[in-house]
């Protein structure tokens, strides 16, 4: 492979060879502006405009980045956002999210254990989701009256 990539070296090679997903998000709001796929070594030198910040989704999370999760009934727009580097499920759409998940969507396969007769017994397993993170209550800040 080094001879398709003379200049490279060999974790440039790989990180040219693996798609990554990238979002452009205001860093004041968290709101997604862009998203997209591309090779991790384009998204590492990727310089967002001014005034954006960049983030790689790391591949457990790309699932909240399909075109369903996109409130396409009011805002238009995606209903995660971005908060202390991650990406968190907007309040408002918890519930449909939580609703709307597949089981690629996070899913475990979670032992059941019963008590046998020497200890516990693995009788199979039930499929459970991770919960989704969602973004911090927004602080309320008490204007006192003079």
């Amino acid at each position: 492979m080094n001879e398709l990539y003379p200049d490279f070296s060999d974790d440039e090679i790989i990180k040219a060879n693996t798609e990554v997903a990238v979002i452009i998000f205001d860093p004041e709001t968290g709101e997604i502006l862009q998203q997209g796929y591309t090779d991790q070594l384009a998204a590492e030198a990727q310089q967002p405009e001014t005034g954006k910040s960049k983030l790689i989704i790391n591949e457990i999370d790309r699932w909240m980045l399909r075109g369903e999760f996109v409130d396409h009934e009011d805002t238009k727009k995606p209903m995660f956002k971005i908060e202390d580097g991650e990406l968190v499920a907007k309040e408002a759409h918890v519930e449909k999210i939580t609703d709307m998940r597949m089981p690629r969507d996070g899913a475990k396969k979670k032992p059941i254990e019963v008590d046998g007769i020497g200890g516990k017994e693995i009788i199979g397993f039930e499929t459970v989701q991770e919960p989704i993170r969602v973004e911090k209550a927004k602080e309320i800040k008490d204007i006192k009256r003079k």
